[in-house]
């Protein structure tokens, strides 16, 4: 302001000059006039010139107004400029807790006050500019012949620029006004990003935490049930209770075994040929299969077709879907992890295994279908001949029934205690048929 008003009292003395020496070419002419007779021609060239001079005189004082209010203009955009500022430093203070946004907003502050400068600069060659008219007016009244060209010209470069100065200032302030507003929105829109992000940057550590507290449970468990594994024996029963129906459990221990027929000559061509396998992991199998007593038990219904005798018959006219959600009710009865994601009831059942983090579908701490490997291993029981014992006295067969379910536990078990391994009826497997 201060540099603004030195600019004022220059462009008033460089008028106050500009009168004076309209008034001294006054008397000079009104000198010639009466030196040379004071005749009519001399006074009516006075009388022209002084209409001049007072013409050239108002179109200054309308110029000095005009200057006055580019000054109240340029103090308005000034004092503007200075509410941008303190709303900057207000943002700042908020956007403590947010650094690196409340840099970016730093960043368009100062770019908005480049800008504020950059308004002052065009507003500074926009008042030199007018000087250079001044001092080319002033050139034109010493010049007497091309005085009263020059002083229009003057004039109207003078109100051209001062229309451009105007529409550019009005642009300027415009423009600040939007970029302000944008700086608020994108502050607010900064603020709520960061809450989201910092929300979920939250609650994915939190879920780390609990992921790798659950790794850590898992190992101790593991290790636990390992531990206890070793203790245990091949074929070791355990039992419990629902509904008052009983359920037999057989231990089958971690290990190796040669999985395909032996017999090359019956052999069929999926039995074939035999490898290795190793299983890491031991686990509990029911010693039979599921009766029609158990399967009520946990589903509430006997979809079987064989139910003249007794409960001890096997289940059958059972979908793989329906035996996964068997599974899956008989853990949540014993309090134990679900190893499918089941929808539907009964027939309408569909289930896929549900893979958790950190564990595989066999490391599943419920109950669960066998794979085909771990099916033929508890199989085998140990053996590595085609049946583990005669057909006769370990299953039933179509030479031994008339086409019908038998009772299980009548025919003798394997090495491990399991019973109906061959024969009777068939057994889901968690795994499909692959012939590779």
């Amino acid at each position: 302001m201060k540099d603004d008003r030195n600019r004022q009292g220059t462009w008033n003395a460089s008028l106050r000059k500009i009168g004076c020496a309209g008034m001294l070419v006054l008397l000079l002419v009104w000198w010639m006039g009466h030196a040379e007779g004071g005749g009519g021609e001399g006074k009516s060239l006075v009388g022209r010139l002084k209409s001049m001079y007072l013409s050239l005189k108002a179109r200054m004082i309308g110029v000095e107004k005009r200057m006055d209010g580019v000054e109240q203009r340029m103090g308005g955009v000034e004092k503007q400029v200075v509410d941008v500022k303190e709303v900057s430093k207000r943002s700042k203070k908020r956007a403590e807790s947010a650094e690196v946004q409340a840099g970016k907003a730093k960043k368009r502050s100062e770019s908005a006050e480049v800008q504020a400068r950059d308004a002052k600069a065009r507003a500074a060659t926009a008042e030199n500019e007018a000087r250079a008219a001044v001092q080319r007016a002033h050139a034109a009244e010493k010049q007497a012949k091309q005085a009263n060209e020059r002083a229009n010209q003057a004039e109207q470069r003078l109100i051209k620029l001062q229309d451009n100065f105007q529409l550019k200032l009005q642009d300027n302030f415009q423009r600040l006004q939007g970029q302000l507003a944008q700086q608020r929105q994108a502050f607010q829109a900064y603020r709520k990003l960061f809450a989201k992000e910092e929300a979920a940057r939250i609650a994915e550590e939190a879920a780390r935490i609990a992921e790798e507290a659950a790794r850590i449970a898992a190992t101790k468990e593991d290790t636990k049930e390992k531990a206890e594994a070793q203790k245990r024996k091949a074929g070791e029963q355990r039992l419990f209770k629902m509904s008052g129906v009983e359920f037999k459990e057989r231990w089958i221990p971690a290990g190796k075994f040669v999985v395909g027929n032996p017999d090359i000559c019956f052999a069929n061509s999926n039995e074939k040929p035999q490898r290795e396998v190793e299983l890491t992991r031991g686990f509990w199998m029911m010693e039979t299969e599921v009766t029609q007593a158990q399967y009520k038990a946990v589903m509430g219904y006997n979809p079987s077709k064989y139910t003249l005798c007794c409960d001890t018959y096997p289940v059958e006219n059972v979908s793989w879907h329906e035996a996964a959600l068997f599974a899956n009710k008989l853990s949540e009865a014993r309090r134990l992890p679900q190893c499918f994601t089941c929808k539907g009831e009964r027939e309408n059942a569909y289930c896929e295994a549900r893979w958790n983090k950190g564990s595989d579908y066999i490391g599943c701490k419920g109950w669960r279908l066998p794979t085909e490997a771990e099916w033929e291993y508890a199989a085998r029981a140990g053996t590595i001949t085609p049946r583990y014992g005669a057909a006769d006295r370990v299953g039933w067969h179509y030479d031994n029934t008339d086409w019908e379910t038998k009772p299980v536990w009548k025919k003798q078990p394997n090495a491990w205690g399991l019973y109906d391994m061959l024969g009777n009826v068939w057994e889901w497997c968690y795994d499909g048929y692959d012939d590779s």
